[in-house]
């Protein structure tokens, strides 16, 4: 979704690109492997934690990392292996 060069109005002559959303993302494409500036979101699926663990892990920029849970100590377990310089937690109580 997205993927195209954005002209903006006022800065014709400038490099933007509209929000981009990248699906069905492997660890063999590069995109999974370097930084990307811009507004591009890169997903990519797992079965297990500890996939979802080596998937974050494999890239060497490891930069941030977000676990989203409703089951805290899951979450918690999975951002203490994850090796990113800033971590981020987000729980949710569903009623």
């Amino acid at each position: 979704m997205g993927g195209r060069r954005f002209q903006h109005p006022k800065w014709p002559k400038g490099s933007y690109f509209a929000p981009t959303l990248l699906v069905d993302v492997t660890n063999a494409m590069e995109i999974s492997q370097v930084e990307v500036f811009g507004p591009v979101v890169v997903v990519m699926k797992f079965k297990t934690d500890q996939e979802a663990i080596d998937i974050t892990n494999n890239c060497p920029y490891g930069l941030g990392g977000s676990v989203f849970s409703r089951d805290v100590e899951r979450a918690e377990r999975i951002v203490s292996k994850l090796r990113t310089g800033n971590k981020k937690l987000k729980r949710k109580k569903i009623k």
